[in-house]
């Protein structure tokens, strides 16, 4: 379950982990009944079905049987988004550019469809988050919590100044 949470977290760009989760299921050391049993638990079924997806695909390796015919029911970009990202593996690189912006949603509906439980709005706010943000705007410690409403008008921000140094490197 982590080595599936991991690498469908990060979209499975590095394929050193869907890797290490073939080598696992190779040798026969995973019980994928009670790997089931705990994604059901913590709803986290899609994450296990996806990290299996995965190595059937990738490496021909038999899919353990699980109750139900659970795999017809996964949205189809869950396999999709991680297939294009170990095919380009380059770590994306956040901006605020647009293309940047709809690789994120992108990526957002991916990560909600991966744990549904995950709320819209906290899918929203990770799709605006920046570590500039700490030093855009330094807040005391004890207004950290202030960052996370703050993400979008900060992302507005970094906008608006790339924009203006775009603005400026043409006009010079």
């Amino acid at each position: 379950m982590y080595l599936c949470g991991h690498g469908g977290f990060h979209l499975w760009f590095r394929a050193k982990w869907i890797g290490d989760v073939a080598r696992a299921h190779a040798s026969g050391i995973l019980d994928w009944r009670t790997a089931w049993d705990e994604a059901r638990r913590s709803d986290q079924q899609n994450v296990l079905l996806v990290g299996l997806s995965l190595l059937q695909l990738l490496y021909g390796l038999p899919v353990p049987n699980l109750p139900g015919d659970t795999a017809k029911d996964m949205p189809q970009p869950l396999i999709e988004i991680p297939l294009h990202a170990l095919h380009d593996s380059a770590v994306p690189k956040y901006s605020t550019d647009l293309a940047n912006l709809l690789y994120r949603l992108r990526v957002n509906r991916y990560q909600h469809a991966l744990r549904p439980r995950k709320t819209w709005g906290d899918s929203w706010s990770e799709i605006f988050h920046s570590r500039e943000d700490f030093r855009t705007l330094p807040l005391p410690d004890s207004f950290f919590w202030a960052y996370r409403p703050l993400r979008p008008v900060l992302w507005l921000w970094r906008w608006f100044q790339q924009m203006r140094r775009r603005a400026l490197h043409h006009g010079s």
